[in-house]
């Protein structure tokens, strides 16, 4: 237990930062702060204030800025807003003393971090705005300082990329706060966010070989996207609102990744000057200039790596609605994924072998681009993609082509079924876009096409274009016998992980297009899914056979639930006539899988097994023959008595038991009626009046009544069946 003792004993100079950190926490755990009394509060009021008194030059070995700002948090969180009262000016003012040395000193930086944290987020947070007399007099006064302070370090640690980071995210929440006291500062933040982002891609030998880091493009990208708050405007009248101020960074950044683009791929002659975001045009060495634009286009659209700024400044969320140019964003996703090189015979050999290495990364970069718009404007996209549908089919063409890299071919299978998922993916925590699909378009048939490709990749193997070349290999008759009788689960197990990866892609894309398929809107339709129905089941079949005793690959493992689990959702979600025929294949499947050695696999399969139940074992809902009444029991006086129907189903069938009876004796069957009262040949006989009993009233129980004094004289008179229901 973390005493005051201990607390104050890691405050001390010989103690590390990160053992006042675990002192900190360790008091946070036992609220050993929040107990004190006057004397420990008084000591432990000292001694904060002697740490933060320190000189600069202490820094440097002990840290006693970020000793004191970690102990004054879980002070202030224990001990309450009192605290801050009492200490907040002094802490405020500690922390703008000390700012003034780092801005000439920026390795202070660390030191002073935790200080400025716990003024700007805690003594000067959110919830200072609930003490009215206290945000008058301490808070007011020192905002319009402590953004000055901010913004001064920022621009003295911009050399340090360790240091920016964390004071970025600490500027862009101080300015969410108070935007309007940053308006003076909005220039000179706007011109250091440009630099930090795009200074290393101005000249073309320079972007060659830059690489930004990627926590700092992301907080500076924000901190971009969150300046239209201030509504500074640097030129013009003025009259410009914030949307607009939003919307002016983004277009630049657009017309600058056409450029880029467009100098990647020279051969296609559609290249544009610009002078966007301060970069040079291209120049005459393609060695140079088609890599430095490759490397702007990722900076901008983001790689396997790191997130584009594109992407960073999208996914700040702005508090009031912005116009977002849907449409050019498509357009250039479209662009980057039909980007081509011209087999020109006039064209030098070094342009296009520069094109064709740069057209892999071109594409992917389109094709992320294309889903995260996807996601981030789900509604939106659609209208650009009913209006002008060819960026699909490019996507399609690309998997299509026999030169498309495998890692090309996987993420095209992803990304389609991002955009038409609607939830979330089976194979993980990845959201869908759920645009929605034309049941008659050929386009469905198209993809769903790639999707069944993609699951037989694993069990029929092709050589791709990107493999090595093998040598021919010798034939001879034991090769043939014994590649004939290979079995499916052996090929399973000689795949590589991209295919894995790419089966487990087109797994997410039928599944997320099944439902559109089995509406048989076009003729090919119905063909399609009952196909790659019967592809995901023979799929599973191999997986749940390919000797995963030993489970040593965690790719295949991983396809193997992803397969049962698509499989199930097929026959559960689409239970209809279509997937009927796999229905008991599939509930075999389980219960083979349920008895795997693997437990992650038997999971998969029994958790199939409950949810498969219900359509095998098909349960009618229970049906009472008389209604509940004891909800009505306080309302019985209410109910009125109504007379029993004078013939029923249960007086008919005894009257034809005793015709049996007599049927049995040999003896003729009497029958009183006159010949004026038979109905007519093929109609029911409807008795008379005489020969049924009066209607008794209406009983709560079921009894046999007892023959009344009149009906004994009469000795032809059948026994009659007092009976409460027809249904009995």
């Amino acid at each position: 237990m973390a005493t005051l003792a201990a607390v104050l004993g890691a405050l001390e100079e010989s103690h590390s930062d990160s053992e006042a950190c675990r002192c900190a926490e360790e008091a946070r755990a036992c609220n050993t702060l929040g107990t004190l009394d006057a004397d420990a509060r008084k000591q432990l009021d000292r001694r904060l204030h002697a740490l933060l008194s320190t000189s600069v030059r202490a820094q440097e070995s002990h840290a006693a800025w970020a000793k004191a700002a970690h102990v004054a948090d879980v002070y202030l969180e224990q001990a309450g807003w009192a605290v801050a009262e009492e200490h907040g000016a002094q802490w405020i003012q500690k922390a703008l003393t000390h700012a003034e040395h780092a801005t000439s000193q920026p390795m202070l930086l660390p030191r002073l971090l935790p200080l400025l944290t716990l003024v700007v987020e805690r003594v000067m947070g959110r919830e200072s705005t609930a003490h009215p007399e206290y945000y008058r007099v301490v808070v007011a006064p020192n905002v319009p300082k402590l953004a000055a302070t901010l913004v001064a370090l920022a621009e003295a640690a911009e050399a340090h990329t360790s240091l920016l980071e964390p004071l970025l995210q600490l500027l862009l929440s101080h300015l969410g706060r108070h935007p309007s006291v940053y308006r003076p500062h909005a220039a000179p933040l706007h011109a250091l966010c440009m630099r930090i982002l795009f200074g290393a891609y101005v000249s073309m030998n320079d972007a060659c070989v830059a690489r930004s880091n990627e926590q700092v493009a992301c907080a500076t990208a924000q901190l971009l996207a969150a300046l239209h708050l201030t509504g500074a405007v640097t030129g013009g009248n003025g009259k410009v609102s914030q949307a607009q101020l939003w919307l002016a960074p983004l277009t630049e950044m657009l017309d600058a990744a056409f450029a880029a683009v467009n100098g990647s791929v020279p051969s296609q002659g559609s290249a544009v000057p610009t002078t966007a975001l301060g970069w040079t045009n291209t120049t005459q060495d393609y060695t140079v200039s088609i890599p430095a634009h490759l490397a702007r286009v990722l900076c901008l659209a983001g790689d396997e790596t790191h997130t584009g700024v594109l992407v960073a400044y999208l996914t700040y969320a702005t508090p009031r609605p912005v116009p977002v140019p849907v449409g050019r964003l498509l357009a250039l996703a479209h662009a980057m994924v039909r980007a081509q090189s011209t087999d020109a015979k006039h064209l030098p050999h070094d342009q296009l072998r520069a094109e064709y290495t740069v057209l892999p990364q071109m594409h992917r970069a389109g094709l992320r681009l294309f889903a995260i718009t996807s996601l981030l404007f789900e509604t939106a996209c659609w209208r650009y993609l009913e209006e002008d549908a060819r960026l699909l089919d490019d996507i399609c063409a690309l998997s299509e082509a026999q030169t498309t890299p495998d890692a090309t071919s996987v993420l095209v299978a992803r990304v389609l079924a991002v955009a038409f998922t609607h939830g979330t993916l089976l194979s993980g925590a990845i959201p869908g876009a759920g645009l929605v699909l034309d049941p008659a378009s050929m386009r469905v048939q198209r993809m769903a096409r790639l999707a069944i490709h993609a699951c037989t990749q694993i069990l029929l193997p092709t050589a791709r274009p990107d493999e090595p070349a093998t040598k021919r290999a010798r034939q001879f008759e034991s090769d043939t016998v014994a590649l004939a009788n290979r079995l499916a689960q052996d090929r399973v197990l000689a795949q590589g992980a991209r295919v894995m990866e790419w089966a487990d892609a087109g797994l997410a894309l039928f599944l997320a297009l099944f439902g559109v398929l089995s509406c048989s809107a076009t003729p090919g339709s119905r063909d399609l899914a009952r196909t790659g129905a019967l592809v995901v089941v023979g799929l599973v079949e191999a997986l749940l056979e390919s000797r995963l005793l030993v489970v040593e690959r965690p790719d295949i493992l991983a396809l193997a639930q992803t397969a049962v689990r698509t499989l199930v959702s097929l026959v559960v979600n689409n239970h209809g006539a279509l997937v009927a025929y796999v229905l008991l294949r599939t509930r075999a499947l389980l219960e083979r899988g349920a008895q795997s050695p693997v437990p992650l696999l038997r999971a998969a399969c029994e958790d199939g097994l409950a949810q498969t139940t219900p359509l095998l074992r098909p349960r009618a809902p229970p049906v009472f023959d008389s209604v509940d009444s004891t909800a009505l029991e306080t309302q019985e006086s209410d109910v009125v008595p109504l007379p029993r129907p004078a013939y029923s189903a249960a007086k008919r069938g005894a009257e034809a038991l005793d015709v049996i009876r007599r049927l049995e004796m040999d003896e003729e069957p009497m029958d009183d009626r006159e010949d004026d009262d038979r109905a007519p040949r093929g109609q029911p006989h409807v008795p008379t009046a005489t020969s049924v009993a009066p209607a008794a009233p209406a009983a709560s129980t079921k009894t046999v009544s007892e023959p009344s004094a009149d009906e004994e004289s009469d000795s032809d008179a059948l026994p009659e069946l007092d009976v409460g229901s027809d249904d009995e």
